[in-house]
């Protein structure tokens, strides 16, 4: 089980998604070719700031509400 950091939502399993490095980090023009990577990100608010929960984490918190 995940928690995203920004949204707040958890979720089972990231999403994939594929991203240029070049791009993400405002610097294609300084290159000529370009790198892909897929990066795993919140399926909510599409961000990658998420933490894995451990299950009793999450029975906890289901309790203290």
């Amino acid at each position: 089980m995940f928690k995203c950091l920004e949204c707040g939502e958890k979720f089972e399993e990231p999403k994939k998604k594929k991203i240029c490095y070049e791009i993400e980090y405002g610097v294609a023009t300084l290159f000529d070719n370009t790198n892909y990577v897929e990066i795993l990100i919140c399926p909510y608010c599409h961000e990658n700031n998420y933490i894995r929960i451990k299950e009793e984490e999450e029975n906890e918190e289901r309790s203290n509400n």
